[in-house]
């Protein structure tokens, strides 16, 4: 017997609808927070969102972070600037290029959240060596002229 795929319902197109599925609200558990991500998933494997999906990608995504930040805090005491860029990508299952993409999407608040998170730790010295570092060594990142 071969294994079924789980069919995801096509996601809703605007924040209305979205709501309707699933309300944002604080997130006060783990279910609530994995059924969060899991939403936050499929916006994001979805690619060109509407207007009210972008909306509701970046309230779910504030959301999440806010829980983390309570529940799941990342210990940066030993990591460096690539390093800290490197383990918040691990954590998150994300590449440069997904990195990217979510910059777009959520109006670039999700990268400045992990720019934010790199000058809190190691200031604002390393930062941009740190940043091109890391995309010279991934695979689709910007390479030398």
């Amino acid at each position: 017997m071969s294994p079924t795929k789980s069919i995801q319902p096509r996601l809703p197109r605007s924040f209305k609808s979205l709501v309707a599925a699933m309300p944002p609200r604080a997130i006060m558990d783990e279910v609530q927070y994995e059924e969060s991500l899991d939403w936050i998933n499929r916006l994001m494997a979805a690619g060109k969102l509407t207007k009210g999906q972008e909306l509701y990608l970046e309230t779910l995504v504030q959301l999440v972070q806010a829980y983390e930040a309570a529940h799941h805090p990342i210990d940066a005491a030993g990591l460096h600037g690539l390093d800290a860029l490197r383990q918040l990508l691990a954590n998150n299952d994300m590449n440069a290029s997904e990195l990217e993409h979510l910059a777009i999407i959520c109006s670039v608040s999700a990268a400045t959240e992990v720019a934010l998170a790199l000058l809190r730790a190691h200031g604002p010295e390393s930062l941009a060596d740190h940043t091109n570092e890391f995309l010279q060594r991934t695979p689709g990142g910007p390479t030398q002229p």
